[in-house]
């Protein structure tokens, strides 16, 4: 070393010795309003014996496996519905939807990257509900409703939550939408022709495919799909060729039986009881060996709030024949009083013109009964009539309030 840079470094120990160390400390010890610390009452303050002093903020060493597995970096699994958030997950996810803190796009694609995550976790509604708010973030901001391009995966991607949950309406109206902000997205394309299948739309599944080998004309499922829906269509037509030549023959059986109805002068009270939604076994036959006719008929019992029904009650046969079945031959186990036999009950049609009871014969045969001047066939096309016990109490009132309403 040579002798002026010792003499140099001799200069500068001299200078920094002959400084007021005080001075130059006293910036440092000033708060931050300007008056300076008092650094001996701070250190005095401190408690020599500080044993018996805990952070209470930091984490709970006997409780370190619940605390790692509640902050966000080491969770496993989200909170359940309805559970509260921790603390920390909480803060995160305040932050991450800020309005204040993030931009429209921003926020739309923080909740698609949720949906996404959530659809592949198989929370299909969950997903779809952070899909929903991806779509409303963009679409309400004039700046990012031009990005056709992020709007479209946005409807897809809802489209195929929709699709998992078998909603298939709400998928196809989500994919068609995708398709209006770019036309030439193939997976929306897919999903409306699987959910076109779905719900036996064979033309518009084939329409479909036929744009989907445009744009990928190698893809083998979308070939397979297209036979599929072309074999069904073809499988279908021959179906309604076969329903509608039973449609035509059960509009011509029912027009016959009103033409017989019609010769027998029976009133009724819905001239068009007969029709598709007519349930099979429940509406009036021709016999066709003699163009007799048979009816379906209720015997209904008021006071024990039970019922027969005969599926065909031959137009000839008489109510004695078929009580006596009913009432004598197979007795009836709800009867613990052992009052209803045939020679011990009486039967009734309501009037629909005054809304009381008309007192049937046994002996009757049931078309004598619907030739009356006072009956109307009911308009489900049932004859129904009403069995009550004649000596029984109940029964009584149930007449007599039905009469006194009818008098009114």
């Amino acid at each position: 070393m040579s002798s002026s840079s010792m003499k140099s470094n001799d200069g500068i120990k001299k200078e920094f010795e002959s400084l007021d160390v005080d001075e130059l400390a006293k910036p440092f010890n000033m708060s931050v309003h300007g008056d300076p610390f008092d650094m001996d009452a701070i250190l005095n303050a401190i408690p020599k014996n500080r044993t018996g002093l805990k952070y209470t903020e930091g984490w709970d060493p006997t409780r370190l496996d619940e605390e790692l597995k509640q902050h966000p970096f080491f969770m496993k699994e989200l909170p359940a519905d309805g559970e509260p958030l921790p603390p920390l997950l909480e803060a995160l996810q305040q932050l991450k939807y800020s309005e204040t803190d993030n931009t429209p796009e921003e926020l739309a694609l923080n909740y698609k990257e949720d949906g996404n995550f959530h659809f592949k976790l198989k929370k299909y509604r969950i997903a779809i509900a952070c899909f929903t708010e991806a779509i409303r973030k963009i679409l309400s901001d004039e700046k990012m409703n031009q990005n056709h391009e992020l709007i479209a995966q946005l409807y897809n991607n809802r489209g195929a939550s929709q699709f998992h949950l078998e909603n298939y309406r709400s998928c196809l109206l989500d994919c068609k939408k995708s398709l209006e902000y770019k036309s030439d997205y193939f997976k929306p394309i897919f999903k409306i022709i699987e959910c076109s299948i779905k719900l036996r739309k064979w033309n518009q599944a084939i329409d479909y495919c036929e744009k989907g080998e445009n744009l990928q004309p190698t893809n083998s499922e979308v070939q397979r799909l297209r036979l599929l829906a072309l074999r069904k269509k073809k499988l279908d037509s021959a179906g309604d060729r076969k329903n509608e030549f039973k449609r035509k023959a059960t509009r011509k059986m029912y027009e016959e039986i009103m033409d017989e109805i019609k010769k027998r002068k029976i009133k009724l009270r819905n001239v068009n009881f007969l029709n598709e939604e007519t349930e099979p076994g429940r509406h009036v036959k021709i016999v066709e060996e003699d163009g007799s006719l048979t009816w379906p008929v209720l015997f209904c019992y008021p006071q024990y709030s039970q019922s027969d029904f005969i599926e065909a009650f031959h137009e000839d046969t008489t109510f004695s024949e078929h009580l006596h079945e009913i009432l004598e031959n197979d007795r009836p186990a709800w009867d613990l009083a052992d009052e209803y036999h045939m020679s011990t009950v009486d039967i009734f049609y309501i009037n629909f013109q005054t809304c009381g009871y008309e007192k049937v014969d046994g002996s009757q045969t049931i078309l004598e009964v619907l030739q009356n001047k006072t009956f109307e066939l009911p308009g489900n096309g049932v004859p129904t009539f009403f069995v009550m016990a004649k000596n029984n109490e109940m029964c009584k009132v149930l007449y007599d309030r039905v009469q006194a309403a009818a008098t009114l």
